[in-house]
């Protein structure tokens, strides 16, 4: 039995492997797996031995996987527990093979045979969540996390482990979470306001690669200041009910204050700002909240007379965050790190709206959150029995 990808050949393992697998099953490989390297090739020996033993009896498959040009090594693949009906999913890769994507394309193949030729309820992908590079596989592949629990692997190294269930997409039996994005045209970016669900061009919907199992909703208005926020509170929040809130709005404040003398203070701001947390804190106690700094960079339209608001706000956000926020992101010290790389224009196109890489960037760091806070989400409605 043999699967094949666009890059990759997936086949039986075996012993003509056991100097591959000796080789790279290191320490640095299995940091955050169960199973330790072996002490010598004859561990490696036994294993492939017995691993062929559960394929004859139909118990798991594990693939060598090479790459389809070449037929280079570069890690197993498996399916175990086969005559269950909730197999359970497993890879490693050596070292320099990862960053490539193989790990995703390899595994999908292995969740679409499964899913075709098993009779089978779910795929378990158990992994450490401080694995993130392992935990993207499962989510790209529509993963619910169902279990969390702590473990010991082989090395005596406690694991934070978090199981993650995936289903064929008419079994899901969790609800998706209603992520809602507030602030002013950075976050709105020519989204088409009579239709709900239009998420602009910006970050929001970028986010649509970067994150599954979530609903989007944009609700930013080019424009908007803190003022403007509270007068559509109500119903572009409150009413909207989301399980996550995100909000990230300031730089109309300064912008607007020396651009055409509408002056909105930095304490006023403050205050506007705990009244919209507030509500939400009020009427949705149930809902996550992600607060983002403002940001801009000294080119384009921004002016030094700018910067001492700008750095107030900062400063207040990063306050308020400690008080009301589950999760924060301090996006101008992200943008600064950034901006070592590559040019300030390339990121703010006029030192206040992002470009398509900076929007790029923002969803990458937004991302991260949503996938931390997936994991509760997903585990507090969970149907198992996590205790």
């Amino acid at each position: 039995m043999e699967l094949v990808t666009q890059r990759l050949l997936l086949v039986p393992i075996s012993m003509k492997f056991k100097v591959d697998v000796f080789n790279n099953f290191n320490h640095e490989v299995t940091r955050y797996m169960m199973p330790k390297p072996a002490k010598d090739i004859s561990e490696t020996e036994a294993w492939i031995k017995s691993t062929i033993k559960k394929y004859e009896n139909k118990e798991e498959i594990v693939f060598a996987v090479l790459l389809k040009d070449s037929h280079e090594f570069i890690g197993c693949m498996g399916l175990h527990h086969m005559d269950t009906d909730t197999p359970e999913l497993g890879l490693w890769t050596k070292m320099s093979a990862h960053g490539h994507g193989y790990g995703i394309e390899g595994m999908k193949s292995i969740v679409e045979y499964a899913q075709t030729h098993l009779n089978i309820k779910y795929l378990i992908y158990p992994v450490d969540r401080k694995n993130f590079a392992s935990r993207n596989i499962p989510e790209t592949l529509g993963g619910i996390v169902k279990k969390a629990y702590k473990q010991i692997n082989q090395s005596g190294i406690e694991l934070d482990t978090i199981e993650y269930w995936i289903y064929s997409e008419d079994q899901i039996d969790t609800p998706y979470p209603i992520m809602l994005f507030q602030g002013d045209s950075v976050t709105d970016c020519n989204r088409n306001r009579r239709s709900l669900y239009d998420l602009g061009n910006g970050y929001v919907k970028k986010l649509l690669g970067m994150a599954n199992n979530i609903l989007l909703v944009n609700r930013g208005i080019s424009g908007n200041r803190t003022n403007d926020l509270l007068a559509r509170w109500k119903e572009d929040t409150i009413q909207v009910a989301p399980d996550f809130i995100s909000i990230l709005i300031g730089i109309n404040e300064v912008w607007h204050h020396y651009k055409f003398g509408n002056v909105l203070t930095p304490q006023q701001y403050k205050e506007n700002y705990i009244k919209l947390l507030e509500e939400v804190k009020k009427k949705l106690p149930e809902t996550k909240i992600l607060l983002i700094e403002p940001f801009a960079y000294p080119i384009g339209e921004y002016e030094p007379i700018w910067q001492n608001d700008l750095d107030e706000e900062i400063q207040m956000v990063r306050e308020l965050a400690k008080t009301y926020a589950d999760y924060f992101i301090p996006m101008q010290d992200v943008l600064n790190d950034y901006k070592k790389n590559y040019a300030m224009e390339s990121i703010l196109a006029d030192g206040v709206h992002p470009t398509d890489l900076g929007h790029q960037l923002i969803a990458k760091e937004v991302a991260k959150v949503i996938k931390e806070f997936l994991i509760d989400y997903q585990l507090k409605h969970s149907k198992v029995d996590i205790s």
